[in-house]
């Protein structure tokens, strides 16, 4: 072959390799996938600000870890400051598009509380001078129904934040001087983790009416969630492959058994779905064997059923929620549908009959002062707006007319009447007001937990 036709030939080949790797480039940027760490922390308030930081830290170095090792796009972001708000977390919401085989996490970390209509959190964002309620807060269950609805491929939504009443401000405790897990990674784990799982996740780190606790060194869940998975995705670790719910599982038992230490009781629950399907998978608060002895349950507990983790101990996990499938007609009659009272707020309704009870029987035995006060605590602002608006949480707007109208006139003068004793918190007289004005309250409170008791009842049948 002469020289200059060899030269062309060779050219012409090297330009067809060029070629067919310019063409695998751009392939390959076509279909990168991305890892969305969607952050929203609260790192203003003193009492949150140095565990949040922590927990930032911590799951940056997670997604610089992940991304190295599975060739996922750092798609990383923190909203905090004037960033930790309600209504740019909207904005967030509407604008964001991930694609079909993006992982998004969403973690939030700041102050929350329960509305009394669902297991989750209410998220509390920054309020901005406003007092802390509904128009400043979103609900965790929420949030991750709209992550979902983005079709991806992987969705965790996790809660870090208090979920009893909303005054419950909890605050950082001293640092623990935990140490975390150093293994060495093996990057199949990370691949068994995030690039071949296809799931929706959320998880509370606490359960209704508890706290969700951190320490200066980051929160309670996050610091036993991030050291059970550097455990989980370490080359010492000998199951495979790595999976979400057996490192959540070992998450929150790991979170609960810490909290029991430090004489608190925190219970995170998670639940896991299939991706894109309504369908729960699995459902979990994970108790370690035996049960703690300060461990109360004054509500039936969901049905349950063991896993085996090894031969020596077994985990009892909580069994799927699922909705009750009765005969066509069942709960409907002059009664209206009995089957859609919200079982929360039942339950809600009869612990503050509960406590009024007794406070209405101990009352004359305190100091007015002290009486009053104790008053003050429990009627907060989300307690009055319970009351206020029992009859929407209860869900027995869409029961028969007529009981719409009994629900909401007995409600509506309970409520009229608890806040006539309020206005009475700085009389000196406000212990004998007490002794009246309750009277009518209990009375009502009572009437009505024995007719959703016959409403609910009637569902079953």
């Amino acid at each position: 072959m002469k020289p200059k036709r060899r030269i062309n030939s060779l050219v012409n080949y090297l330009s067809i390799r060029l070629f067919i790797g310019f063409l695998l480039f751009i392939q390959s940027v076509a279909s990168a996938q991305n890892f969305h760490l969607l952050v929203f922390a609260d790192t203003d308030d003193p009492g949150l600000s140095a565990p949040n930081l922590m927990n930032i830290s911590y799951l940056t170095e997670m997604a610089n870890e992940v991304c190295q090792a599975t060739g996922l796009k750092n798609r990383m972001v923190v909203y905090r400051g004037k960033d930790f708000l309600a209504s740019r977390f909207d904005q967030v919401m509407t604008t964001f598009k991930p694609e079909p085989d993006d992982v998004v996490f969403f973690y939030f970390m700041g102050h929350g509380w329960n509305n009394s209509e669902t297991e989750e959190p209410m998220l509390l964002f920054k309020t901005q001078g406003q007092s802390p309620g509904a128009a400043n807060s979103r609900n965790l269950k929420v949030v991750f129904e709209q992550l979902r609805q983005k079709g991806n491929r992987l969705t965790l939504a996790f809660g870090e934040s208090c979920n009893s009443a909303i005054n419950d401000r909890s605050r950082a405790k001293p640092g623990t001087g935990r140490a975390m897990n150093v293994s060495e990674i093996k990057t199949e784990q990370l691949k068994n983790l995030f690039l071949k799982s296809r799931a929706a996740i959320v998880l509370h780190t606490c359960k209704r009416g508890q706290k969700s606790n951190s320490s200066e060194d980051g929160g309670w869940f996050f610091m036993s969630f991030y050291e059970q998975y550097k455990g989980f995705v370490a080359k010492s670790y000998k199951q495979q492959p790595a999976e979400w719910e057996p490192l959540l599982v070992a998450s929150t038992r790991a979170t609960m058994e810490y909290a029991r230490e430090q004489g608190a009781s925190q219970d995170p629950v998670f639940r896991v779905f299939a991706a894109g399907s309504g369908q729960s998978v699995a459902a979990s608060t994970p108790t370690p064997q035996p049960a703690p002895p300060t461990k109360l349950e004054k509500t039936p507990s969901p049905a349950r059923t063991q896993l085996p983790t090894s031969p020596a101990q077994t985990l009892v996990v909580n069994a799927p929620e699922t909705k009750e499938v009765t005969p066509e007609g069942a709960g409907n009659g002059e009664f209206g549908n009995t089957c859609v009272i919200n079982r929360v707020a039942y339950k809600t309704l009869e612990s503050h009959l509960a406590y009024l009870k007794s406070f209405r029987d101990r009352v004359m035995k305190m100091e007015n002062s002290a009486a009053a006060e104790e008053f003050r605590k429990f009627y907060s602002s989300d307690r009055q707006e319970f009351f206020r608006q029992a009859p929407q949480k209860l869900n027995v707007t869409k029961l028969a007319s007529t009981e719409v109208k009994w629900f909401t006139d007995t409600c509506a003068e309970t409520a009229e009447l608890l806040d006539e004793t309020a206005y009475y918190l700085d009389d000196p007289q406000f212990r004998n007001n007490v002794q009246s004005k309750l009277a009518i309250p209990i009375d009502n409170l009572s009437s009505t937990v024995i007719r959703l008791q016959d409403l609910l009842r009637r569902c079953k049948e």
